[in-house]
């Protein structure tokens, strides 16, 4: 059986109750610790579980029970103090993610470094990909298959993830002037407000310019005021599916439901001699011939 399991061993297990228990059950326990996947998935058989701890049929069983048992004193109250309990395949080591998550942050980072700085090498020079001789001539340890996988993808993650740019920082900024100085804000709320301010910018065509508008006057609003507290809100749809920015957009520019109505400009009719006199103009000028004949100015009194 191929063990590709990998746990962190805790020095604090020799001060857990398990540590009371007989040897066979010790063995059992940390065998399976080391064969146990990222999800704590311990796959074998009862007699393939005995072979590995190097004990006997019975004394496995026996082991097995104990771990599955209740533990009064246990530090970990989850599970009333059980271990393990069985699963398709094999079984599960129930505390697995708790102390896996315990990793130290530094000691992952340095992990991550290690294994960025051998997927270049390997990159450098690919016909020594076989080899497991490091620089120095000391055969290198291998990695168990998940932990590599697991580095590999939050590799990836980071040297994908895309960073926000300065002008939406900015924005963000901006934006938390308009809302009260106690808002209760995510501890990433200039990341994830600039990334949106970005893709409103890159995917959706706003310009800075309508992006700050309609954030003024959503803040301003009677009603939308104390439930448009993020930018993120003019990314999401309604159930129109229709983005808020855009529902903002045409509220802004419908008007208002109390607004005064302008009055209806009068124009006085037209008098039948006004309308006379208008034709006989136009059909003078259509002519080509003066609007007054030198007789009619004459008896106007203009000559």
């Amino acid at each position: 059986m191929q063990m590709t399991g990998y746990t962190k061993l805790f020095g604090s297990i020799v001060a857990s109750t398990i540590w009371r228990e007989p040897h066979t059950v010790r063995i059992v326990w940390i065998t399976m610790l080391a064969m146990a996947n990222k999800n704590g998935i311990v796959e074998a058989s009862l007699p393939g579980l005995a072979d590995l701890s190097r004990v006997s049929l019975a004394e496995c069983k026996e082991a097995l029970a104990a771990l599955m048992s209740p533990d009064e004193y246990s530090r970990t109250p989850d599970f009333e103090g059980r271990r393990i309990e069985p699963c398709d395949g094999g079984w599960k080591v129930l505390n697995h993610a708790k102390y896996r998550a315990k990793m130290g942050v530094d000691e992952r980072r340095e992990y991550l470094r290690i294994k960025q700085q051998e997927n270049r090498a390997k990159k450098k020079t690919p016909r020594q990909q076989a080899s497991t001789v490091v620089n120095n001539g000391v055969e290198k340890s291998t990695v168990s298959t998940h932990a590599e996988a697991e580095a590999e993808t939050e590799t990836d993650a980071e040297s994908k993830e895309k960073k926000h740019s300065e002008r939406g920082e900015k924005f963000a900024e901006w934006f938390k002037t308009l809302i009260p100085a106690d808002s209760n804000l995510a501890s990433s709320w200039k990341a994830s407000w600039a990334k949106c301010f970005d893709d409103m910018m890159r995917l959706d065509k706003r310009t800075d310019e309508q992006i700050m508008s309609v954030c003024k006057w959503a803040r301003s609003d009677s009603f939308w005021s104390s439930n448009f507290q993020s930018p993120l809100k003019l990314r999401d749809r309604n159930k129109d599916k229709v983005q808020y920015f855009d529902v903002f957009s045409q509220k802004m520019k419908a008007p208002a439901p109390n607004a005064p109505q302008k009055p209806a400009t009068h124009i006085p009719r037209e008098s039948t001699a006004e309308k006379l006199e208008r034709v006989c103009i136009t059909e003078r000028q259509a002519q080509g011939k003066p609007l007054l004949t030198q007789d009619e100015a004459k008896k106007l009194g203009l000559l």
